[in-house]
């Protein structure tokens, strides 16, 4: 498994104070106040945004940010590929599955607002924590 979260591209970089604990590789959204957040919205539209490891401090796509941290997120195009992160207990996904929001910061097997395309099986369906995913950006 890769070690960064942009696999192919780099997308647009930005930066935000996190509201909540958010493991990078996660789906984010800018909340209202300026802050980020876990997409919380299932099948919900939104931002190809992920958050990006904290490679400034050396730390690696494992390592979450805290409430309050500054978050590195990027805003990826369509064709880039991300190292995104699958729900647990989520539906096995096969390469080339829709994938969409799990409403966790998670990416999910979907059909209603389609974020990327798998570019790995995962079978997490057996699993308690999420686990990686290569995709490729929508």
């Amino acid at each position: 498994m890769s070690r960064t979260i942009p696999l192919i591209g780099t997308g647009l970089h930005k930066e935000a104070p996190a509201s909540e604990a958010i493991t990078p590789g996660m789906l984010i959204i800018r909340q209202s106040n300026g802050m980020v957040k876990k997409h919380a919205t299932a099948g919900g539209a939104a931002a190809k945004a992920f958050a990006l490891e904290i490679e400034l401090a050396g730390k690696g796509i494992d390592t979450a940010y805290a409430s309050g941290d500054l978050c590195f997120y990027s805003v990826f195009h369509s064709g880039e590929e991300v190292n995104a992160l699958v729900a647990a207990s989520a539906t096995a996904i096969l390469i080339g599955d829709a994938l969409e929001s799990a409403g966790d910061g998670t990416l999910r097997k979907g059909t209603t607002v389609i974020l990327a395309y798998s570019l790995s099986a995962v079978d997490n369906s057996a699993g308690a924590t999420a686990v990686r995913v290569y995709a490729e950006v929508a």
